[in-house]
């Protein structure tokens, strides 16, 4: 009987110290950071990943929105968006920001988080599905400062087919340090000296507006009350997701959801669409109902997974290479949902 004891005892103690010595693995991964930037594991990832895309590639067919189809309000386009816009599975790099840019997506979405280097902390691009956000996911992290310099030089270049739309940043900031909203700004303000929108953005802004310009979005729902931490940072944004103007939901909030009919207009372009909707994907590796959310709930911005490579992924690109453009206008893409529906 006493023998039993001690080898439960034994047992729990060696569960404890394994859990322990991972936590603290975990912390010290966002605590220190890795020895290299795009490394060779990373660009390797990275190459891997560009193959499994190539086919859906060829098919592009995205170019710039033409004049006359850019004079409606922002809730009545639809978004080709990418999440955690520089992951290619486990690790981060600049050259995943370019091949995203490259495939026509013009809403960008980024993990920040504040981590240090040589005794100093700042803000870095990465994946958790740490709630606590004391820990990351990835095996590396690359500064916040490149990954938007990546972004900022290849979106208004030859890289994009559609370098005149303007550029949505979406910035989910994940840390318990309040030092890291100044931070972030200052990121921003050296990177997007001149192309940054100047003003506050709406659901009724029109796309015109801002076409060829940068727009910061910043994800309030992480830290409401991030405004009290950095004047500065409040000062750059230009809209918020988890807003009034840009609701943001997830997608189990949505599966218990009534689906809506939405009427296109005489114009064919524009629906009855009052907000901005977003949807933010679930934690599992693997794209998700994106083209049934759209359709049935009329979501204009759902990022998907370009780090997975799935037939959802493909399906996704496939729409607006239908629709020949990045940011469509949402008649135009209910329109197409609702008669690819009937067809299949």
């Amino acid at each position: 009987m006493f023998k039993h004891k001690f080898l439960l005892l034994g047992t729990i103690i060696a569960v404890l110290i394994i859990i322990i010595a991972y936590r603290f693995y975990k912390y010290n991964r966002i605590t220190q950071i890795e020895s290299f930037e795009n490394s060779n594991d990373a660009l390797r990832e990275f190459a891997g990943l560009q193959s499994r895309l190539e086919a859906s590639k060829d098919q592009q067919r995205i170019r710039n929105l033409p004049e006359k189809t850019t004079k409606f309000p922002l809730k009545d386009y639809c978004y080709k968006a990418s999440l955690n816009s520089a992951i290619s599975g486990n690790y981060v790099s600049t050259e995943m920001v370019k091949e995203v840019v490259s495939r026509g997506c013009r809403f960008l979405d980024f993990e920040i988080f504040y981590i240090k280097e040589d005794e100093v902390f700042s803000p870095r691009v990465a994946m958790s599905s740490d709630y606590k956000n004391v820990s990351i996911d990835t095996d590396n992290s690359v500064a916040l400062i490149d990954i938007l310099n990546s972004a900022s030089s290849h979106a208004f270049s030859q890289t994009s087919p559609n370098n005149k739309d303007p550029l949505f940043i979406h910035l989910r900031i994940k840390s318990n340090d309040t030092n890291v909203y100044d931070a972030v700004a200052k990121n921003i303000q050296t990177v997007f000296t001149t192309r940054k929108y100047e003003g506050d953005i709406t659901n009724q802004t029109r796309l015109d507006e801002i076409m060829g310009k940068v727009v910061i979005v910043m994800d309030k729902t992480i830290r409401r009350e991030y405004k009290e931490h950095s004047k500065l940072l409040e000062s750059l944004i230009n809209i918020e997701s988890g807003s009034e103007a840009l609701n943001q939901f997830t997608i189990n909030s949505l599966m218990n959801a009534s689906e809506k009919l939405i009427a296109i207009d005489d114009n064919n372009l524009t629906t009855d669409l009052e907000k901005i909707q977003m949807v933010m994907p679930n934690q599992e590796k693997y794209n998700t109902n994106i083209i049934d959310i759209i359709h049935n709930f009329g979501v204009q911005i759902f990022p998907a997974k370009f780090y997975a490579a799935d037939d959802e992924l493909e399906d996704y690109e496939d729409i607006f290479n239908q629709n020949s453009h990045g940011i469509v206008p949402m008649g135009s893409m209910v329109y197409y949902l609702q008669k690819r529906q009937t067809q299949s």
